[in-house]
């Protein structure tokens, strides 16, 4: 399958897909969230929605989400020695077969979304990055909008690379 039709079979299961609500073991609203292992940042992620599953390797280990084909990668940092204790997380998708975006097009994006930040990647393909911290602690209430923040900003970049597509 053509790596553009792929593209767009994953950007319109991010366009169609329901919002998942918590899971019935999520953190209460007012809990702080000061730090957290790779395991626990999974299962932060299961709480506002997504399907969360931990990758390790032998440079250190992440959380490969994913919401209906739309999958990102939940990068911790800022973490101790034993990669305990985490008080930051990047989260990053990149659009492998995406059709290729004109800086000034990014820019414009760029310019009126807030908290997420698009760019080219070396690959000359679009990606999307958005960081959050915790550090000195967020309530689980705030660090779920975060994650919603991210949804969003995923399904709109999303819209934004199909716009203006010369139809073929």
């Amino acid at each position: 399958m053509p790596a553009v039709i792929r593209f767009a079979l994953a950007a319109a299961a991010v366009l169609g897909c329901a919002v998942v609500g918590p899971s019935p073991a999520a953190a209460a609203p007012n809990q702080s969230v000061a730090g957290f292992s790779v395991d626990r940042l999974a299962e932060l992620m299961r709480d506002a929605g997504f399907s969360a599953e931990v990758v390790r390797r032998a440079d250190g280990a992440y959380v490969l989400g994913r919401k209906e084909e739309a999958r990102f990668q939940a990068i911790p940092g800022g973490c101790d020695a034993q990669g305990d204790n985490c008080v930051d997380v990047e989260l990053y998708a990149g659009f492998s077969g995406a059709p290729k975006i004109e800086f000034a097009r990014l820019n414009a994006w760029n310019a009126r979304t807030r908290f997420a930040r698009a760019f080219i990647q070396e690959t000359g393909e679009p990606g999307l990055q958005m960081d959050i911290s915790v550090d000195g602690g967020v309530n689980a209430a705030a660090l779920r909008t975060q994650f919603a923040i991210w949804d969003e900003a995923l399904a709109t970049f999303t819209r934004y690379l199909l716009a203006d597509r010369p139809a073929r």
